[in-house]
């Protein structure tokens, strides 16, 4: 990319600013995985001290191939102190934002990754990506799997998905999800006359 400053021509290497901003998110989450283990701080303790942005930060983390768990499960309890909708919506926006880190890892890195990854595999998944598309990956993320499914969302980048239809894709995806928990945990509070 160029850019004009009157007679002078400044051209900006898009490709390493978007690796060296991945590199530094990395960095950060390190920082924070290990800050959450050092100081023996866990995932509860954020998000009912910082609330709503404990929600968000940790949403987005988890949600990266850094860090990944499933926040869903600390979602349910705390709709108990938090109104659910703004928490779902929340925490909706932070897996999206997290994923784009994964997104981003494979739109940009997909040469590097190819050179890890057997060339079968990384062909298989780009097919199944082609194959099924949005489509694919919204089953794939509302599916309550036990662990994290997010790292699946390197596929989407390696496969140059639209970054605004997967965007959308993976916040309506969280967002279903999340609202199925809170649902099911709403009904077994009813159930019990809690």
């Amino acid at each position: 990319m160029n850019l004009n400053f009157g007679d002078m021509k400044v051209e900006l290497p898009v490709g390493r600013i978007l690796l060296i901003g991945v590199i530094a998110l990395l960095i950060l989450g390190i920082i924070f995985a290990l800050g959450l283990v050092t100081m023996s701080q866990s995932l509860e303790f954020l998000i009912k001290g910082y609330g709503y942005l404990g929600i968000f930060i940790a949403s987005f983390f988890g949600s990266t191939i850094f860090v990944p768990f499933a926040i869903e499960f600390l979602l349910p309890p705390l709709s108990l102190s938090l109104d659910p909708i703004t928490m779902v919506i929340i925490a909706s926006l932070g897996s999206m934002s997290g994923t784009w880190v994964n997104y981003g890892l494979g739109f940009i890195g997909s040469e590097i990754i190819k050179k890890k990854i057997e060339y079968e595999k990384m062909e298989h998944a780009k097919h199944i990506m082609n194959k099924y598309g949005w489509f694919g990956l919204f089953i794939i993320l509302i599916l309550p799997f036990p662990l994290p499914v997010d790292p699946i969302t390197i596929v989407p980048g390696i496969a140059k998905m639209n970054f605004l239809e997967f965007s959308i894709v993976v916040f309506v995806g969280k967002f279903v999800k999340y609202s199925i928990y809170l649902e099911i945990f709403s009904l077994i509070l009813r159930i019990l006359h809690i």
